[in-house]
């Protein structure tokens, strides 16, 4: 678990790292790099469902939002949340820090994009950012604690106690 600690530490550290140079590129830059996400969606959406995907900006636009804003700081969040758990080994505290830290970091990634060309802060986006940040710091908190519930039954069971 030691080790585990620093390497979450790292990822936390490189994922939001990342997600701010991200916020520092052009809105051309930021719009080509979704693009190519776009297509990638657009091309398993008619392969695999059979569907004519004519509305190419609808698609751009929820693929920026929902894995640019919501999935990322999600996959932020649980970096997050497993190495503060790692740290300080207490649940609730954990879960109180990271969306804190979250509201912090979604605040950030906006003011950033203001320092961008042809990009600017949106309260929209950080409400996006913030409710993927929390709902994967809490869906965290609830698997660490039914596995230390559960790791607590199994202890008991294991001394007799009822």
């Amino acid at each position: 678990m030691k080790i585990a600690k620093y390497i979450f530490l790292l990822l936390y550290l490189f994922s939001f790292g990342y997600h701010c140079f991200s916020s520092l590129q052009s809105g051309e830059e930021s719009s080509n790099l979704s693009m190519k996400v776009t297509e990638v969606v657009v091309e398993v959406e008619e392969k695999v469902f059979h569907i004519e995907v004519t509305d190419i900006d609808r698609v751009h636009n929820n693929v920026r939002k929902i894995i640019g804003h919501f999935a990322y700081f999600g996959l932020i969040a649980v970096f997050g949340y497993l190495c503060i758990y790692f740290f300080t080994l207490k649940t609730t505290k954990t879960l109180l820090i990271t969306l804190a830290i979250g509201l912090v970091m979604a605040l950030i990634s906006e003011v950033l994009q203001n320092f961008a060309d042809g990009r600017g802060p949106s309260v929209k986006d950080i409400l996006i950012d913030y409710s993927g940040y929390t709902l994967s710091s809490l869906i965290m908190f609830l698997i660490i604690f039914l596995v230390i519930r559960k790791r607590n039954n199994n202890n008991k069971e294991l001394i007799g106690v009822e």
